[in-house]
């Protein structure tokens, strides 16, 4: 959140961004709607997806990692 202060990234990007990265997808669309900015909801989805992507191969490399 302070990051987004120092890059001047506007609060809705920063809640939508957020909800993606911490809940995920599915959450996306009920928080655009209860911000009354519709234009979010399909880059908080792909945000959220990437992030599903990401935080899959990491979970894979570090079981590995733990596993030897």
């Amino acid at each position: 959140m302070v990051i987004s202060m120092f890059f001047k990234i506007d609060s809705d990007c920063m809640i939508v961004c957020a909800t993606a990265g911490i809940y995920g997808p599915a959450f996306i669309p009920a928080i655009t709607k209860q911000l009354k900015n519709d234009n979010l909801t399909a880059p908080g989805l792909i945000v959220g997806s990437i992030g599903y992507a990401i935080e899959t191969f990491l979970g894979l490399l570090f079981g590995l990692l733990f596993m030897i």
